[in-house]
Order: structure tokens, then C-alpha cells, then sequence
């Protein structure tokens, strides 16, 4: 068994992440802006579906003309709510999400990524542990 192996097996949780944020954390809405590609937006909504520490919110912001879109994320992730933004373009989806959020923290997640099952908690942490950030990013 290799060291890292060694190290995730030992940890309480099964995972790699060392000891657990203590303290309240902020709420999250995980938004996906896309434009005209349901094959890899259903893989990153399946990302956001295995998250550990799910989003308390997750909305996809449509700004393509593809209308199977919308029956697409209702089959992949129902609890997701669907925004289609009139003016194409990643900027105004963005907007869009920004508007509709309901949470304390806003995470953007591209249409052609997969999210870490812990991504919505490492925000989350990221965040708690620094009140006076208003932003942060990260590969």
C-alpha cells in the first residue's frame, strides 16, 4: 500500500482532506452557465449530484438556442433550477446566476468540468475561514 493510500485509509472520513472545517458555514449555490452542449453539461451536473457537502442550490443558466436543454437538466438533476437567459454569452449567464442566487456563496462551475466531491465543501471552508473575502478562485 502506497503512502497516500496509507494516509486515506487512516483518515476518519475515507478521504484525503485532513480534519473537518469546525464552525457555522455559509450557504452555496453551484451555478452552470452553458450554451449549446448538453452532452458535457449532464456530466458536470452529475459531479454536482455526487457532491459529499451538496450545494443547498444548484441553477443552470442556458444562453444557447438548443431548447432540449431544459428536459435535459430536468431528467439529469431535478432539483436544479433552470434560467434561460435570452442574451447569449457567458457574461450575462453569469449575471443571471448572480440575480437569481439565493445562497451567501455563488460558485461557478463550467459546463465542461466535473466538480471534486468535496468542491462544494472546500468553498464552503474557504469562505468560513475568511469572513472579508468577497472572492475567491481556484484551478
Amino acid at each position: 500500500m502506497s503512502e497516500l493510500e496509507q494516509q486515506a485509509s487512516t483518515s476518519g472520513n475515507g478521504d484525503c482532506r485532513g480534519e473537518p472545517f469546525v464552525g457555522p458555514l455559509p450557504t452555496v449555490t453551484a451555478a452552470i452557465c452553458t450554451c449549446d452542449r448538453p452532452v458535457s453539461l449532464v456530466e458536470a451536473m452529475h459531479s454536482l449530484a455526487r457532491q459529499r457537502y451538496p450545494a443547498d442550490e444548484v441553477l443552470v443558466v442556458d444562453s444557447g438556442v438548443e431548447r432540449q436543454v431544459r428536459d435535459v437538466v430536468q431528467l439529469a438533476l431535478p432539483q436544479a433550477r433552470y434560467i434561460h437567459e435570452q442574451r447569449a454569452g457567458p457574461n450575462d449567464a453569469r449575471n443571471a446566476a448572480l440575480s437569481a442566487a439565493r445562497s451567501e456563496v455563488l460558485a461557478f462551475l463550467d459546463d465542461d468540468a466535473q466538480a471534486d466531491m468535496w468542491w462544494v465543501r472546500s468553498i464552503a471552508e474557504a469562505f468560513a475561514a475568511n469572513p472579508d473575502a468577497v472572492a475567491l478562485s481556484g484551478l
